[in-house]
């Protein structure tokens, strides 16, 4: 139903200094998403689509993102766009290493499948009393056949612990993610998850989390 994992070689020993400081820099530049309007934070992001069909991937030209009402009450029933996930900085091969790795772990690694890659960063303002909400949408599911939330870095955070829930809301497991290449996976049509608030640890300094969100959809399912 549901697991969390730690891909260790995620971190400095395992990826090159070019490359972290690749990616870092990429969630820095992200742009402002208009969909979120909380005070006391906001969200970055961007999100690119691949299809795997046969075991070969390709990555889709389509940037549109759709949930339902039902699905998502905080953005749902809104056609939204993003801009895609800027390769010089994250390379494909990257996306693909933890898309295989997921695979493994679902038991999908047959079928043809679409993959849909969010890059997220949710920045609070300094304060006190400043918030950031990773889930404004509460206890959710996505929507999807399966999802993986994979953190990449956090910084000045107090909070923002990972909750998993059976469908009748019962709390199965709580984990706050720590370390890049920590994350958790889940049948998302089996359970629903959340995750807490989170303030800055030091009000005079904003607080980040970054976290990588892939969401499986087997198609012509």
């Amino acid at each position: 139903m549901f697991q969390f994992q730690h891909f260790k070689d995620l971190g400095e020993e395992g990826l090159s200094l070019g490359l972290r400081e690749g990616i870092g820099r990429s969630f820095a530049e992200l742009n402002k998403d208009p969909c979120y309007q909380l005070g006391g934070a906001q969200r970055l992001r961007a999100m690119t689509k691949f299809s795997r069909v046969d075991g070969a991937w390709k990555r889709l030209e389509d940037q549109s993102f759709y949930q339902s009402a039902g699905i998502n009450r905080y953005n749902g029933g809104v056609q939204r766009t993003f801009n895609p996930i800027d390769e010089t900085c994250v390379p494909e091969s990257f996306l693909f290493s933890l898309a295989q790795r997921q695979s493994r772990l679902f038991g999908i690694e047959e079928g043809d499948w679409q993959l849909n890659v969010h890059q997220i960063r949710i920045q609070t303002t300094c304060g006190s009393e400043a918030e950031g909400l990773s889930t404004p949408e509460g206890i959710h599911r996505d929507g999807h056949d399966f999802i993986a939330m994979m953190l990449w870095k956090r910084t000045n955070v107090r909070g923002a612990a990972s909750r998993i829930y059976d469908l009748d809301l019962n709390l199965l497991e709580e984990r706050t993610l720590e370390h890049r290449g920590e994350g958790v996976l889940l049948n998302d049509r089996q359970c629903m998850h959340a995750v807490t608030p989170f303030y800055p640890e030091d009000p005079s300094d904003v607080a980040t989390r970054d976290v990588f969100i892939l969401d499986w959809n087997q198609r012509n399912a």
